[in-house]
């Protein structure tokens, strides 16, 4: 017990510190994502709607030649960053992410910030880890604690949940298990990325929901939506597992965002919804109701523009 307790204090103490200067690094690299979308679709806005993916595509490509790790959905990069000794999470990956991203989604392509604040997260890890004051405290393990505390400060400060930014981080690495040696640094890092955040940006709630009061009747309902979304989840992994696989089957590999930018386009000339991260539009079916025939047609355009 004499032995132990030194051990926690010790281990309290360091990632206290290490884990809010990681959590600082993920708010502000979420203000910055959030500002630089923004400056992207006021500059978007004087393009026609089916043009704007393709010339953002063009710009991703030019941006891929400097930095090919910026490309994909994201959570892939994390997990393998995170689980491998081989790390290629770099500084500059966070700048060429946090481009990437605010071009796709201020072009209004179809995609979300989760899979990028992953990446822009852990990448302020790999800078932290070349500090020549602060990396002689910690050893090879820390390193990949290092990579969770920075993506669980981005994760806490985008989506404005310090506590869910937290396990989701730590939880989203494997199948079946959750390493809880993790969620402390992980939880206190995003509630440093949140108040952070919060200091430069908005950080009052991601949607608002009217007042509501449950109706028993209707738990059938929300049993029934809940086993839905989770089968349409499945169909959507599947679809876009699947188009991943064409186009790592396809030549000249430069262009494929352009490529992806002329098919987003074109159903942005049918669908202008399925555009940016789609948050407005849920807090639009918040607030009102659509036809069920729009809702359809928008869940199929949205898988396809994201995949």
């Amino acid at each position: 017990m004499r032995k132990t307790l030194p051990y926690i204090g010790k281990y309290m103490s360091k990632w206290l510190i290490v884990a809010t200067f990681m959590g600082f690094g993920g708010g502000i690299s979420a203000v910055a994502l959030q500002r630089a979308i923004h400056l992207m679709e006021s500059g978007s806005r004087f393009l026609p709607l089916a043009l704007a993916p393709v010339i953002g595509g063009i710009m991703v490509s030019i941006i891929l030649l400097w930095d090919p790790i910026a490309a994909g959905f994201g959570t892939d990069h994390y997990i393998y960053e995170v689980n491998h000794d081989k790390k290629y999470l770099a500084g500059k990956t966070m700048l060429s992410k946090i481009l990437s991203t605010a071009v796709t989604l201020g072009f209004r392509g179809s995609g979300g910030v989760e899979g990028p604040m992953l990446v822009i997260g852990g990448s302020i890890g790999d800078i932290f880890s070349r500090i020549p004051l602060l990396n002689r405290f910690y050893h090879k393990e820390d390193e990949r604690i290092l990579t969770i505390c920075g993506a669980a400060g981005a994760i806490g400060a985008i989506f404005h949940s310090p506590l869910g930014g937290g396990i989701f981080v730590v939880e989203v690495l494997y199948k079946s298990s959750l390493h809880y040696g993790d969620l402390f640094p992980a939880i206190l890092s995003s509630t440093m990325g949140f108040v952070i955040y919060g200091v430069f940006a908005d950080s009052t709630s991601l949607f608002y929901a009217p007042s509501y009061s449950p109706d028993v009747t209707n738990v059938h309902w929300f049993i029934l939506t809940g086993i839905l979304a989770g089968v349409v989840s499945l169909l959507f992994m599947t679809f876009f597992g699947s188009i991943q696989k064409l186009f790592t089957k396809l030549p000249r590999k430069g262009t494929h965002p352009i490529l992806g930018g002329i098919l987003t386009g074109i159903l942005l000339f049918y669908l202008p919804d399925v555009g940016g991260t789609g948050t407005a539009m849920i807090q639009g079916m918040i607030n009102g109701s659509f036809p069920i025939a729009f809702l359809c047609f928008l869940l199929v355009g949205k898988m396809l523009a994201t995949s």
